[in-house]
């Protein structure tokens, strides 16, 4: 449910810190196709196999890239 008001603009951007890729990856479908970014918490790609790490997703590049700038290292 939280990509949707994502998408939506009812946030302004989405932190996880857990990444089962079943609880996020239809989430990121629509999100991107929607024009948004999903990435990890370091920046880095989303990547299902890795079950480490959080999530951020924004509704564009310099959203995410503040996000990310902006979590504890």
């Amino acid at each position: 449910m939280d990509y949707p008001h994502l998408i939506g603009g009812d946030a302004a951007a989405l932190v996880y810190s857990r990444s089962m890729p079943w609880d996020h990856l239809p989430g990121a479908l629509i999100l991107t196709e929607a024009g948004g970014v999903i990435g990890r918490h370091d920046g880095g790609p989303l990547v299902p196999r890795r079950l480490e790490g959080g999530i951020v997703a924004a509704p564009d590049q310099d959203t995410y890239d503040a996000v990310v700038a902006a979590l504890p290292v």
